[in-house]
């Protein structure tokens, strides 16, 4: 959901968490599971980039048209502002990266315990893909540790995401086009 809210002070007694992902995987998870897209799916990852699709209501966007690419600049200039929003008004919120999600769940836990009401006493990791059981923590460890993912982009949708995203908004997680 694009976050764009008006109404700072509801979240007065929140500590907000933002989930973020590279941009490049985010748009390759999208490509295969293309939720809320309607029509056919796209056969190849560089016919997805050019299709552009009408946005459901839920996502904030008026439902305007809009490629993969520019869905991911829009909801992370939307992060960022809203975190620049929270900062000036004195609210707290939390950065957790996919990736380090993926890497070690126990320290992603550890960091944002301080800030949940009552949070387990033990933690307990999740070990398998609520989508694919097969897929272990294991799996995503090496999955997102070595960024295999990059290797089932072809060259050429590659290329023209690190050219469509805009890199700048993403500068501060250590995201970069390489």
């Amino acid at each position: 959901r694009l976050t764009d809210f008006e109404n700072l002070a509801e979240f007065a007694d929140c500590h907000l968490i933002f989930c973020v992902r590279h941009p490049a995987s985010w748009v390759f998870g999208l490509h295969r599971r293309p939720y809320h897209i309607h029509g056919r799916p796209a056969k190849t990852l560089d016919a997805f980039l050019d299709k552009r699709r009408r946005t459901v209501g839920r996502k904030g966007l008026g439902r305007s048209k809009t490629s993969a690419t520019m869905l991911y600049n829009r909801k992370m200039a939307a992060f960022v502002g809203l975190q620049a929003r929270l900062k000036a008004a004195g609210l707290r919120y939390s950065v957790v990266r996919h990736e380090d999600f993926a890497m070690d769940q126990a320290a992603v836990f550890a960091r944002l315990a301080p800030h949940l009401s009552q949070p387990a006493a033990t933690f307990r990791p999740l070990d398998a893909s609520t989508k694919d059981q097969s897929r272990t923590r294991a799996y995503y460890q090496d999955y997102y540790g070595q960024q295999l993912w990059r290797d089932e982009i072809d060259p050429q949708s590659m290329a023209r995401i690190k050219a469509e995203i805009d890199w700048s908004l993403v500068d501060d997680l250590d995201y970069a086009p390489s």
